[in-house]
């Protein structure tokens, strides 16, 4: 309850408001917005390159890594020879007169007073603790300044070509489509056709000469999405075949029910509510899940679907996210968010679009979030895991719980065998990163050589994170630190069952195992432990590391320690080790349901 001398979360967003209209009051717009802006900064203006040469990552790096992930570059007219005549007039068509889609990220306001409102509301015995914010609120905390804003919009009016498609609810994204030709000439870019070689599809980047902006534009955009970055078109899932021998069962919603002593709610509260991301035109199909809910005996139920979602063309990595996050976070309201597929004229940077769907469900947006997709961090500028960091932190100030998928390439290394090469947005500090485990006859569970885990390269490490990981890197069998940053983000976070489990798709059951298996069941187990938060009168559990990271040392009981297991990838001769307590490969282990609901109904 407030004080005379604390102010409520409403009062504290009017104050910081209030504190910048009166700084700004009587300033003089520094840019003159004529009908020739674009033109008139081109030829007068200094421009300054964006998200090249940053201390994490280069265009070099960038470029490599995409062409050991498929993407070639389309360099002569031998390689259009070779595509069929409606592929190779598609592609030049592209290259001459493409239209692109491009997001202008603008810089957010008050992003230090977030951050720490973040914490605070994290923090069991913060007197600030669980003191959410609304999206709305959060919204005004952080919009970028109308100045900003209007000095943007008009400028992208003034290039040729250009067409705004929207503003995000929280104004800090613009969308656009522009002519190739004008993001060449006003962004001093050089955009070349490049082809994924699996699927075939064709972007445009300027992965060579990068891109720049007038100084008077760049003061207020961090990035430009859909210009350099090329997307990964990998999700988080390993098919396998069927169970073998040494497998003590297949994994349906009842085995991991009886692992982690989960006793499935008979009502749940109609606050609670849980979604999975979907990227990558991965679908799910209404029939598959009810032949799934029928198949285990659960209550019949459909999520909401917000984005498109072709049922009769259902993925594999979709239709697992949606059957077991409602397997097992059993009953609650779910939805399935999905965003367009990959193309020139669709949202180029799929997390970013993510969030602005968020953004645009306001309150709705669900208390948890599971996502089974990423890429690496070596393509990863600083601009925008800054940018999505922000939006990382707007929802633990709300109160909302971000579950990613670690990855399926273990310690994953660069091609010359000399250091790890970690994944990405799961190693954001603001999120919960979830590993995978199998089970075993000799222990419990056993980490699965190819969970992702390790320490960012683009992170340092967190200050929840300091006493465990600095017990962990004194253990045996860490890899010399040349390999990796000592000082950076460990991850995982926790860790959940990934293999053998049991997915319809198609009619049909398919064995299915990956990170992206484990993350709905974390993500699902976190749902539940809400739901009894709710009976009880109390809040959301919100960003959990804070919590995780201060309370299970003390609680260890909380969850099922891993202590074997090693993810090393090859050509690195090392890997993590599982060891009693946390680790870089399982994180805090798997979950203990019982003891964890009495934990959180505690905090």
């Amino acid at each position: 309850m407030a004080n005379s001398k604390t102010h409520s979360p409403a009062t504290l967003v009017v104050l910081v408001m209030s504190c910048f209209m009166l700084m700004t009051i009587g300033m003089v717009h520094s840019l003159k917005l004529t009908s020739s802006l674009a033109d008139d900064l081109l030829s007068s203006s200094n421009y300054i390159g964006m998200e090249n040469n940053q201390e994490h990552t280069s265009l070099k790096v960038m470029k490599a890594h995409y062409e050991m992930k498929g993407w070639k570059r389309i360099h002569h007219q031998d390689d259009l020879m070779r595509l069929s005549g409606s592929e190779k007039k598609s592609i030049e068509e592209k290259i001459e007169n493409q239209m692109i889609h491009v997001t202008f990220a603008l810089k957010n306001q008050n992003v230090e007073l977030l951050r720490k409102k973040a914490i605070a509301v994290s923090t069991p015995g913060h007197p600030d603790h669980e003191n959410y914010l609304t999206m709305e609120q959060v919204a005004q905390y952080t919009k970028p300044s109308a100045e900003d804003r209007q000095n943007v919009l008009h400028y992208i009016s003034t290039i040729p070509g250009s067409i705004v498609l929207k503003v995000s609810k929280h104004e800090n994204f613009i969308e656009c489509l522009m002519p190739v030709s004008s993001i060449n000439k006003y962004f001093k870019a050089d955009m070349k056709p490049y082809m994924h070689q699996e699927s075939k599809t064709v972007l445009l980047r300027s992965l060579e000469q990068g891109y720049s902006l007038p100084k008077e534009i760049a003061d207020s955009v961090t990035l430009i999405s859909g210009i350099v970055r090329l997307p990964s078109m990998e999700n988080r899932v390993k098919m396998t075949k069927t169970a073998s021998a040494q497998d003590d069962g297949l994994i349906t919603p009842q085995v991991i029910w009886k692992r982690y002593n989960i006793t499935v709610p008979t009502f749940v509260s109609s606050n609670s509510s849980q979604s999975v991301a979907s990227f990558l035109q991965q679908y799910y199909s209404e029939s598959d899940l009810a032949l799934f809910q029928s198949t285990y005996n659960l209550v019949r139920q459909s999520p909401i679907v917000y984005g498109p979602n072709d049922e009769s063309n259902p993925g594999v990595e979709a239709s697992l996210d949606i059957q077991y996050l409602m397997g097992v976070g059993y009953k609650i309201r779910t939805t399935f968010v999905s965003t367009p597929g990959v193309s020139n004229v669709t949202g180029q940077e799929r997390f970013l679009y993510w969030v602005t769907q968020q953004q645009q469900m306001g309150d709705a947006s669900p208390w948890v979030h599971s996502v089974s997709y990423g890429d690496d961090e070596s393509t990863v500028t600083r601009a925008l895991a800054d940018q999505l960091d922000i939006e990382f932190m707007k929802f633990a100030a709300t109160g909302r719980t971000v579950m990613i998928a670690s990855g399926d390439n273990g310690a994953q290394c660069n091609n010359q065998g000399t250091k790890f090469s970690p994944t990405w947005p799961n190693t954001s500090p603001w999120v919960t990163s979830v590993g995978a485990t199998r089970p075993s006859s000799d222990y419990w569970e056993k980490s699965v050589d190819w969970s992702g885990g390790g320490f960012s390269s683009l992170y340092s490490r967190p200050q929840y994170q300091n006493d465990a990981v600095a017990k962990y890197l004194k253990t045996n069998n860490i890899p010399p630190a040349s390999f990796f940053n000592p000082s950076g983000r460990a991850y995982p976070d926790v860790s959940a069952l990934g293999v053998d489990y049991q997915v319809f798709v198609g009619g049909s059951i398919q064995n299915v195992a990956g990170t992206s298996a484990a993350c709905p069941c974390f993500a699902g187990v976190v749902s539940l432990l809400n739901d009894a938060r709710f009976k009880a009168g109390k809040k959301p559990l919100g960003f959990l590391n804070i919590f995780l990271y201060t309370q299970i040392p003390q609680n260890p009981k909380a969850f099922f320690d891993i202590t074997q297991g090693y993810n090393s990838a090859s050509p690195c001769p090392y890997g993590f080790p599982a060891t009693s307590g946390y680790d870089a490969i399982s994180g805090w282990g798997v979950p203990n349901f019982p003891v964890l609901r009495d934990l959180a109904l505690k905090k």
